[in-house]
């Protein structure tokens, strides 16, 4: 996938895989924003098939940082951040017990 480079520039292979890897860099540095009480963050990412670099220097998002920590401090204790598939689903069938019964009997 990716790799550090010289200068902690992230190295890519080819431009498909700038975006996520972009993402994930400056996720990263949201973080070290927080924990190093930091205003801004620079992301650089190398994407060798053309030699050029993608250099990104916005501010720190603390409210993606403090999410990304609780998401994974949720993880940790074993807990999903996904609900339940029946809350999206809605009711069962009422046909669908009617079917295990006549399973049961055969």
């Amino acid at each position: 996938m990716d790799w550090m480079g010289p200068h902690g520039a992230r190295m890519i292979h080819n431009a498909e895989a700038l975006d996520m890897t972009m993402r994930i860099a400056s996720t990263q540095a949201d973080l070290y924003g927080v924990f190093f009480n930091r205003p801004r963050k620079r992301v650089q990412v190398r994407v060798m098939e053309d030699g050029r670099f993608e250099t990104r220097d916005t501010a720190i998002d603390r409210d993606h940082a403090l999410f990304t920590l609780e998401r994974a401090r949720s993880i940790v204790h074993g807990y999903s951040l996904q609900g339940n598939v029946k809350t999206h689903e809605g009711r069962q069938h009422p046909d669908r017990d009617a079917q295990f019964r006549y399973k049961s009997v055969q």
